[in-house]
C-alpha cells in the first residue's frame, strides 16, 4: 500500500513549482518508501500545467485542477482529504524536502503505532547561495508529548519558542481534525492541540524540510 502523500497546494507560481519538482525528481529516491505527489492548483494562470506536465514520467504526480481559486486554507485541506498514503505531509510549492531525514522519520511512526505526528524545524534556504543558513527554531532533543498532556505541549512551544508548522503525520489523524479555516497563523497551536486531544507526537530536533 501507499506509504506517503506529498501535498503541494500552488496558484500562479510555476517557476517555484518547477524547482521544487525538478529536486524532488532528483532526490526522492532517498525517501525509501513508496509515495504520491498531489498538487492542488488553484486556477492558475500561468504555465503550472505544463511545468507539471514535464515531471509526470518522473514523479508519481496527481494533478487537481481547481476551477476556480479557493483559497490556500481550502485548497490544502482537498489534498489532505484525497491523499492514500497512510502518511501526509505539506509542502509549501517554493520549499524542498530532505527526503532521507523523511523516510527515517516514517520509519520511526512505523515502528511506534501510538505515535500520531512528529513535529520538526526546517532550515532557512538561501537558494541564490544555494547554501542552508541555519534552523527556524533548535529544539536540542527529542521530545514526546503524550496524550492530553497539553501543560507539557503548552511549556515546550513556548519556553522552546517553537512554531508547529513542519509535520509528517499520519492521514487518518488528520482527517479527524476539524478546524475551520483561519487566516492566521494560530491555526497551527490549534492543530498540534487538537492532535494531542488524539495521540501521542514527537518533536524531533531534526529537520526534514528546507524554507527557500
Amino acid at each position: 500500500s501507499l506509504v506517503l502523500s506529498i501535498c503541494v497546494p500552488t496558484y500562479n507560481r510555476a517557476r517555484y513549482l518547477d524547482c521544487l519538482l525538478h529536486d524532488l525528481a532528483e532526490s526522492i529516491e532517498e525517501l525509501g518508501f513508496s509515495y504520491e505527489v498531489l498538487i492542488g492548483d488553484n486556477a492558475s494562470a500561468d504555465g503550472t500545467a505544463d511545468v507539471i506536465g514535464r515531471y509526470q514520467g518522473q514523479l508519481n504526480i496527481r494533478y487537481f485542477r481547481r476551477p476556480v481559486n479557493v483559497g490556500v486554507y481550502e485548497n490544502r485541506s482537498k489534498l489532505f482529504a484525497a491523499a492514500r498514503g497512510k502518511y501526509l505531509v505539506y509542502l509549501a510549492d517554493d520549499d524542498l524536502l530532505i527526503p532521507a531525514a523523511l523516510g527515517r522519520y516514517i520509519a520511526h511512526l512505523e515502528a511506534n503505532p501510538d505515535i500520531g505526528a512528529i513535529f520538526a524545524p526546517w532550515l532557512i534556504r538561501d537558494r541564490v547561495a544555494g547554501k542552508d543558513l541555519g534552523l527556524f527554531y533548535d529544539l536540542g532533543q527529542e521530545t514526546r508529548i503524550e496524550l492530553m498532556d497539553h501543560q507539557a505541549l503548552f511549556n515546550l512551544l513556548v519556553y522552546r519558542h517553537i512554531f508547529p508548522e513542519i509535520y509528517v503525520a499520519r492521514s487518518s489523524l488528520v482527517r479527524e481534525l476539524e478546524i475551520p479555516a483561519n487566516p492566521y497563523a494560530f491555526v497551527f497551536f490549534v492543530q498540534i492541540a487538537a492532535m494531542v486531544d488524539r495521540s501521542a507526537v514527537v518533536f524531533s530536533p531534526e529537520p526534514f524540510y528546507r524554507q527557500v
